[in-house]
């Protein structure tokens, strides 16, 4: 059979044509037709919602904005203002003398020291050895006051480990002069006790020696009053008084003293007068009144001194007759 060229060529344009067609993208399928119909209903069903109102702007209330600006300005103000601390100090003699790193004051060895001759870390104050103590004379960590030894004590002259007041020994013990663990007041020694000079454990009174107030009471000791200024000068009057009646009781004594005296001589003198006329009867007489009556009255004595000396001269001029 014979095939022509014309009949190969149409061919194999079938065949390129046919390959092309193939390697083409398909075309998407058409949409179906869709009613509007649904939509509109929709729309004519649900409900109008209208959109929320923004909410108001809070108004300002000129009182609480000046307090808040207050506020805020005193919070600025009591945070504590960074610290420039120098770098590392190698030596007392150059520089600040410190030794050590970050220190400020004079001859304190450590880190992050404060004041004089402290040594350790971050001790603020004089003379302290170890660690954040605050004050003078503490040697310990955690010390805040004087003269302190040991951990965690505040107040002045404990010993031991969180002490509040002064002069504690011991461990936890608040007030004063207490020895022991956990006394709370004055003058304790022992374990947990409450109040004023027990001994013990577990004591709530003063002045206890046993266990949970069950033990022997003693009395507290004597406690002498304040004497007032009033009470002074009361008892300053009183002195007064007594010595000024007693200056009058002396000098009435002396005055009656004298007066006697006077009356004793006064009779002593007329009996000196009547001695020589023992024979006159009158005269002895009259001395003899005289004589009694001076021992009670002075101007008794005066009267029989006068009257001896008249009768004195009456017996001399019986006798010149």
């Amino acid at each position: 059979m014979h095939v022509s060229v014309r009949s190969y060529v149409i061919a194999g344009v079938s065949v390129v044509a046919a390959g092309v067609v193939s390697a083409g993208p398909a075309s998407p399928p058409a949409a179906a037709p869709t009613s509007e119909a649904p939509a509109v209903l929709a729309a004519a069903i649900t409900p109008v919602v209208p959109a929320p109102a923004p909410a108001p702007a809070p108004a300002s209330v000129p009182g609480l904005a000046s307090a808040a600006a207050a506020d805020t300005a005193d919070v600025a103000a009591l945070a504590p203002a960074a610290v420039d601390r120098p770098g590392i100090q190698l030596s007392f003699l150059t520089g600040t003398p410190n030794f050590g790193a970050g220190n400020i004051g004079a001859f304190n060895a450590g880190v992050n020291n404060t004041g004089v001759a402290n040594i350790g870390n971050t001790n603020e104050g004089d003379f302290n050895i170890g660690t954040d103590n605050v004050g003078d004379f503490n040697l310990g960590s955690v010390n805040d006051g004087d003269f302190n030894l040991g951990f965690g004590n505040e107040g002045d002259f404990n010993v031991g480990l969180n002490n509040e007041g002064i002069r504690n020994f011991g461990a936890a013990n608040r007030g004063s002069l207490n020895l022991g663990v956990g006394n709370v007041g004055t003058l304790n020694a022992g374990f947990f006790n409450t109040g004023t000079g027990n001994v013990g454990f577990f004591n709530t009174g003063d002045y206890t020696i046993g266990i949970a107030n069950i033990g022997l009471r003693y009395a507290p000791p004597r406690t002498t009053a304040p004497v007032t200024e009033d009470e002074i000068e009361a008892e300053d009057e009183t002195l007064n008084g007594v010595s000024t009646s007693r200056r009058t009781g002396d000098s009435t004594a002396s005055q009656t003293g004298t007066t006697r005296a006077g009356a004793n001589t006064s009779t002593t003198g007329a009996g000196a007068g009547t001695a020589g006329d023992d024979d006159e009867p009158g005269a002895s007489s009259s001395a003899t009144s005289g004589t009694q009556t001076s021992g009670t009255q002075t101007s008794s004595t005066q009267t029989s001194s006068t009257g001896a000396s008249s009768a004195s001269n009456d017996a001399d001029s019986d006798n010149e007759d």
